[in-house]
């Protein structure tokens, strides 16, 4: 599991979120649709999480300003990935 906390308010920049590829589908729940995918635009004080290790995604960008996050990553021994065995990260 990941997840990306934002540090600053939005008006301090411009750009940035996390982009992820196939989810088109997910823009009715507050994500930007862009180049076959959504940008998630974490507010300051908020998370966005997600299957980091099985969902391609990336960094949006900084456009002007300057953006801080905390950027986490979980790991869990015997968890199981969809679509993989236990403790296996593709």
């Amino acid at each position: 599991m990941s997840f990306t906390i934002g540090l600053n308010e939005r008006d301090e920049y411009r750009g940035g979120g996390t982009w992820f590829a196939d989810a088109e589908e997910c823009a009715g729940a507050g994500l930007e649709q862009a180049r076959g995918g959504a940008i998630a635009h974490t507010e300051c004080g908020h998370a966005t999480l997600f299957a980091g290790g099985c969902l391609t995604h990336a960094g949006e960008p900084i456009t002007a300003g300057r953006r801080y996050v905390a950027v986490v990553f979980l790991y869990a021994d015997g968890f199981i990935w969809p679509g993989g065995g236990a403790d296996e990260n593709p």
